[in-house]
């Protein structure tokens, strides 16, 4: 494995396949999601609490209004957080500083949408893990 100028890993092998993967890791706790033919993202962060200064770099006014019913701030912060990373990097481009530029539109139970990607999201203990959707 190797990365590609932007960072993004690529995989070779002996095999015909156009694989493409994404990694994250926090705290000893690593994912990797690949996909063929696609590019793909993934991340993964626990749940704590966030700075207001964190909730108004990350969050634009309407995807605070889509926050589901029962979630704790830190729970919505910690999902659009990683789903922002997750489709930032299925992107190749990553956050560069401008996770706002991410727009969380549409949420459903597990999974958001952001421009025209869905990507599931759930909480795996005491953290989330939020990666792009392939059909």
């Amino acid at each position: 494995m190797s990365n590609a100028a932007r960072g993004r890993p690529t995989v070779a092998g002996p095999f015909g396949e156009d694989l493409r993967v994404s990694i994250a890791h926090k705290e000893g706790v690593a994912v990797a999601i690949i996909c063929q033919g696609s590019d793909t993202g993934i991340d993964i962060e626990p749940i704590a609490p966030r700075s207001d200064r964190f909730a108004e770099m990350v969050l634009t006014d309407a995807e605070r209004a889509l926050a589901p019913e029962g979630q704790t701030l830190d729970e919505w912060l910690t999902r659009l957080w990683t789903s922002k990373e997750a489709a930032a990097k299925a992107r190749g481009t990553g956050l560069s500083g401008r996770p706002r530029d991410f727009v969380v539109s549409r949420v459903e139970p597990g999974r958001l949408r952001i421009a025209e990607s869905w990507i599931e999201s759930q909480q795996e203990g005491e953290f989330i893990v939020s990666w792009t959707e392939h059909g």
